[in-house]
């Protein structure tokens, strides 16, 4: 494949989603996708701890043009995602494309064959090679790397120690004392499931969430005999759920009556279901939605369990045993987990991605990352980022996001491919106006409120959320406007399509004006 002018950086949703809409809308197989991993499916590959699952309903939580008739709840696991990603990658026959256990290492844009020159590591050999395209597109996402916190003598507990992403199926929790680090979604979900074989579950909570009463419903034969053979009833669940969970946008913003009315619910929740020794701490003191917001899979009720206990103190080291905290317990523990999220300011990592200027990625987005409708970047010609910059959504499903990100990429990449032009990026002022639009949204939501969480980066600017309804998001990705976009010599791009279209129009205009004139005369 050493001709192919693409390079998709990811095999998760995103990476396949673009892939299989470059052979469906485009009509090109000219593309190699790089996986770090040993299979598809991203963050549904690496997360399988106990309970693991989506929280995002499953009929919404799929690529629109690949429906599956067979979900067998409302809220699916891990296991039932990965097995329809993996049916829906080999059905639009993309797997022959994917290179697996191959890391990016750097990308550099050469100016002058206009081009990506692309480094990456065979990590099976531990050999490196160079590789030239005309595009590149990073389906990394933000949430494939772990993050562990740093803990005074880590490295002295002799026990075993994991990430939830990292999970050990091959270690049994039977009649063993575990410690679960954070109460954020994969604690929520995994404690309950834990607490059921382990003999002492403590987990160590930094600061609350508002959790989220979640009732999931199963579907049987006659429901999936429904879906697969009436005309149009999956299709228009889909799009009544995208319509109600869209409009819970409503929730989120400042000062309303409804995140008041909101929170309100979400405290008497908690009040009925938790144990009263945790009251005080399990009700946040932030708005309702500052952080993402936690369904609770039983996590509440399997609080009042003998052998689960809620720590409230700071985790301050470990020793051989266990874990010690800043007032001076100890906690002897056969095994820590680490339910502690993901790098997501550093979605790269190692990486190096230069662009035209010369500038490294992370240095281009050391005071947060910023994207043209979160998609391109000024600076990096041919370059597209899926769920880049502001693009993530607290109450939508990423898949809706990311087909909308995908169908704006395509029509940016038809003049690229079809050589009409060699390069194009966003216009520097654009972007900016654009950024600084998304910024002056944000100030009337509740994700700038008191909490502290991972949307927004040490300077507390929020770089994750788009910061509007998902339905605003597609109207703006719906079509490209080339005005934004300078072409290789730095101009301001014109459309070929778009004078066609001006020429055609006008000569239409001429000829029923000299229609008329005859007339006249």
């Amino acid at each position: 494949m050493s001709n192919t002018k693409i390079a998709i950086i990811g095999a998760g949703v995103s990476g396949l989603c673009m892939a299989i809409q470059l052979k469906r809308i485009l009509g090109t197989d000219s593309f190699e996708i790089f996986e770090s991993a040993e299979a598809v499916g991203g963050t549904w590959h690496h997360n399988r701890y106990p309970a693991c699952g989506c929280d995002v309903p499953s009929h919404v939580y799929q690529f629109s043009f690949a429906m599956n008739p067979d979900w067998t709840s409302f809220f699916v696991g891990w296991d039932e995602i990965r097995a329809y990603i993996e049916r829906v990658a080999t059905a639009f026959d993309v797997k022959k494309h994917i290179r697996f256990n191959t890391t990016l290492l750097s990308a550099k844009w050469d100016n002058a064959d206009k081009k990506w020159n692309v480094v990456l590591r065979d990590n099976t050999s531990g050999k490196s090679f160079e590789r030239d395209f005309k595009i590149l597109v990073s389906a990394i996402g933000s949430l494939h790397r772990p993050f562990t916190p740093s803990i005074v003598d880590a490295d002295v507990f002799r026990g075993l120690s994991w990430h939830t992403a990292r999970w050990r199926s091959d270690v049994s929790l039977a009649g063993k004392r575990v410690a679960v680090i954070g109460n954020g979604c994969s604690a929520v979900q995994a404690v309950p499931e834990i607490s059921k074989e382990a003999k002492m579950i403590y987990n160590f909570a930094r600061e609350p969430h508002w959790l989220v009463p979640q009732e999931n419903v199963t579907f049987g034969p006659v429901a999936h005999w429904i879906f697969r053979n009436v005309p149009f009833v999956q299709r228009l669940l889909y799009l009544m759920l995208v319509w109600v969970m869209d409009s819970g946008f409503a929730m989120l913003k400042k000062d309303s009556k409804v995140n008041a009315r909101w929170q309100k619910e979400l405290n008497d929740y908690i009040i009925k279901t938790a144990p009263e020794k945790y009251h005080s701490f399990l009700i946040p003191k932030y708005e309702a939605g500052c952080k993402r917001r936690v369904f609770d899979t039983k996590y509440l009720s399997s609080l009042h369990k003998e052998n689960v206990e809620l720590v409230t103190s700071k985790v301050y080291k470990l020793n051989a045993h266990g874990i010690i905290t800043e007032d001076g317990r100890e906690f002897p523990v056969d095994v820590i987990v680490y339910a502690t999220g993901f790098e997501s300011q550093n979605p790269f990592g190692e990486a190096k991605l230069v662009g035209a200027d010369g500038v490294d990625i992370h240095e281009r987005w050391k005071l947060g990352g910023e994207a043209l409708h979160g998609t391109v970047v000024a600076g990096m010609p041919n370059f597209f980022i899926l769920m880049g910059p502001n693009t993530v959504t607290g109450h939508m499903s990423v898949i809706w996001t990311t087909e909308c990100q995908v169908n704006y990429a395509l029509q940016v990449m038809e003049p690229l491919l079809s050589g009409r032009v060699k390069s194009l990026e966003p216009r520097k002022d654009v972007q900016k106006a654009y950024n600084e639009m998304l910024q002056r949204k944000m100030q009337n939501l509740v994700w700038l409120g008191s909490c502290k969480s991972w949307y927004v980066n040490e300077a507390g600017k929020n770089t994750t959320l788009y910061p509007d309804y998902q339905h605003t998001f597609w109207w703006e990705t719906l079509r490209v406007d080339y005005s934004e976009y300078l072409s290789e010599d730095g101009k301001p791009y014109w459309r070929p399509r778009n004078m066609k279209m001006l020429v055609t129009v006008s000569g239409l205009i001429l000829l029923a004006g000299l229609r008329f004139w005859r007339k006249a005369n």
